[in-house]
């Protein structure tokens, strides 16, 4: 017996409605650590550091982040911040950790994800 190609289109998309909700959630993102969620940076979206901190990523979504200098998901050059991954960008995924490098120069710094353009997060960096 054949089926009608209707019904096995209508079986793909059910089964594609239904299986993300069995993929586990990553943990939430721990203390004191700038988490990821699918379109925001979850906490304060200004942080004010001192010169020579660092700050600590965590994705706990399940989305592929690409995050670097720059704004609006538009990466550019961001003077005195410091190099954040490989060509200045880190690639993201569920479950990752990226700490970034210590900002030494004092000023305003942003950063956003080339992937999601709602994803906008000010550092401050002070003396």
């Amino acid at each position: 017996m054949r089926f009608p190609r209707i019904l096995i289109g209508a079986a793909l998309v059910a089964a594609g409605l239904f299986l993300p909700s069995a993929v586990s959630a990553p943990e939430r993102a721990p203390a004191g650590t700038v988490g990821m969620e699918h379109e925001k940076f979850t906490g304060p979206q200004t942080i004010t550091i001192p010169r020579g901190g660092s700050i600590v990523f965590y994705n706990d979504s399940t989305w592929l982040h690409v995050i670097g200098p720059g704004d609006q998901g538009r990466i550019a050059p961001e003077p005195g911040a410091p190099n954040l991954g490989e060509r200045g960008l880190f690639s993201s995924e569920t479950g990752d950790t990226f700490v970034s490098g210590p900002w030494n120069t004092p000023g305003t710094y942003h950063i956003t994800c080339q992937l999601h353009q709602p994803m906008n997060l000010t550092i401050i960096v002070t003396e």
